[in-house]
């Protein structure tokens, strides 16, 4: 619709209707195919603010394509927004046509709906989804050199006829004459005729263009898809929760999303640690016999089965729906905290793991994937893990995971590092050892568990033999060696029972080890 100023204009001239300047309205349209209103654009910013990734993609192909940053906020928003709404052509700037074209053939392809499990209401997870489609858009874009033009020329033709009509406003109100009306009302027709026929052609070169946006809009949301699924299964492969997952900011999760894409060595212990986890929790289901649970409490969790009823009464209101997927995917949904029959108070499990120069590669991989098994076991049981690598003597380095739960940047610069030395069992056992005895001097704690992972043998003083096996008894501690390689008559006299690793590719062995723990 014209503004009224401009229609009270024209009723003065002698020689111009309003029919003259029908299709004006266009140069008011949205900018946006997403309809939105300020919440979501307060949103978006934030958004970007946080995520650099994000921000570079929104500002780098404006100066060359106008429409280019209000796409990237409707590709953000169509994956973020509850429900989000495409609006129709006739609503839309006619430069932005292109726009619309593509986000109503993402928002009616089948993947769109899988993808937007991962993306809705989730801040980090539109982000990437916007940065894999982005991507496939903007080689469209590269390829469709007359699209582009012509979207240019048309996109400088509305704002031509803005300033036109901007300028009138201002002439209207200090005062025209009629001839200076009349004079004007004419450019401006002529303006809108040129507008209007670029307009045509620009409709023709999208038209033209829509097998090759369908295209991009396909390949763009497969890529999302892949990328999003790829990086979950990382994630969980690594310990995280969706929930602690969700409460990281954009940019956060971002840098250790490309963290966990850019390095070789994350994939390779992610692809052991799947099958590894499955076996431990396994074997730890089977073995944990609880007694007759009695609700203890009220804590914040999502657990489905154990919600507090009132939470539940979220999914009968439409409305207030939404509230409940999101309170669910970040882990805040009030449920029944149960009080079972097992026993407390035991100590830290404590995995050793050799980082000898043999033990690179596989070997590496193999072992981290065991220590991390073994600290989703301290989750589940909330006991403290120490996860110590160690090297040369006095060499080693050690994380710390309170009751099992996981930070991922800790667990990742965990699964990272690697000391490439040679091998001494006396440093980190000591070190074992005097968390041991923290955890008994101040809780109480007994029954913890060592395990050495190693390739090596090495010497140790008799005396200090001694004090370990003495130490052993007194803390009522288990260790269990993990060796990869020949037989080891020293890690045989350290430990309670030594697994090899021919035994332990079958899976036997590494059953019957975390059934113990």
């Amino acid at each position: 619709m014209t503004p009224d100023w401009f229609e009270r204009l024209v009723k003065k001239s002698s020689r111009h209707s309003l029919e003259d300047f029908t299709g004006l309205d266009a140069i008011y349209r949205s900018k946006h195919v997403i309809r939105q209103d300020r919440f979501d654009g307060r949103k978006y910013n934030e958004v970007a603010r946080q995520a650099a990734d994000l921000d570079d993609l929104h500002h780098r192909r404006a100066i060359d394509d106008p429409s280019w940053p209000h796409l990237i906020q409707d590709a953000y928003l169509a994956l973020w927004k509850a429900h989000p709404d495409l609006l129709g052509p006739n609503e839309v700037l006619p430069s932005h046509l292109v726009n619309q074209a593509t986000m109503d053939r993402i928002l009616t392809d089948p993947d769109y709906e899988q993808l937007r499990t991962w993306t809705r209401l989730d801040d980090w997870s539109s982000v990437m989804g916007t940065l894999s489609l982005a991507t496939k858009l903007e080689d469209l874009f590269d390829e469709q050199k007359d699209l582009m033009n012509k979207q240019q020329e048309l996109a400088q033709q509305e704002q031509q006829l803005r300033d036109m009509m901007a300028q009138l406003q201002r002439e209207a109100e200090k005062g025209m004459s009629d001839s200076d009306l009349e004079r004007f009302l004419d450019d401006l027709e002529g303006a809108l005729s040129e507008m209007q026929d670029a307009a045509q052609e620009f409709q023709e070169e999208v038209d033209s263009a829509m097998p090759s946006i369908r295209s991009a809009a396909r390949q763009g949301l497969d890529a999302a898809l892949e990328a999003a699924e790829e990086t979950e299964d990382l994630i969980m492969s690594f310990g995280t929760d969706p929930g602690q997952w969700t409460r990281l900011d954009a940019n956060v999760r971002m840098q250790l999303a490309r963290r966990l894409h850019a390095k070789k060595k994350l994939q390779e212990i992610a692809k052991m640690l799947g099958r590894m986890k499955r076996m431990a929790v396994g074997q730890w289901t089977q073995r944990v016999i609880h007694g007759v649970d009695e609700v203890y409490d009220v804590e914040i969790g999502r657990d489905l089965s154990r919600l507090v009823p009132t939470e539940l009464a979220y999914l009968a209101d439409p409305e207030l729906e939404d509230v409940f997927y999101a309170k669910y995917a970040e882990g805040n949904l009030q449920q029944y905290e149960l009080r079972g029959t097992e026993k407390q108070a035991r100590g830290a499990i404590i995995a050793l793991l050799d980082n000898s120069g043999s033990m690179g590669g596989e070997r590496e991989y193999w072992g981290k994937a065991v220590a991390l098994s073994l600290l989703e076991i301290a989750k589940r049981e909330g006991r403290d893990f120490y996860g110590i690598h160690f090297g040369s003597p006095h060499e080693h380095k050690e994380w710390f995971f309170p009751k099992g739960e996981v930070d991922l940047n800790d667990v990742l610069d965990y699964a990272e590092f690697f000391f490439n030395g040679g091998t001494d069992f006396m440093t980190p056992l000591n070190r074992a050892i005097k968390v041991l005895e923290e955890q008994f001097r101040v809780d109480g704690a007994t029954r913890g568990d060592i395990i050495m992972i190693t390739d090596g043998e090495c010497w140790v003083n008799p005396d200090w033999l001694d004090a370990y096996l003495e130490a052993k008894q007194e803390l009522d501690f288990s260790t269990y060696g993990m060796l990869i390689g020949r037989h080891a008559q020293v890690l045989g006299v350290l430990s309670d029972k030594v697994y090899t690793i021919q035994e332990v590719m079958t899976g036997e062995d590494i059953k019957d080890v975390f059934s113990l723990i």
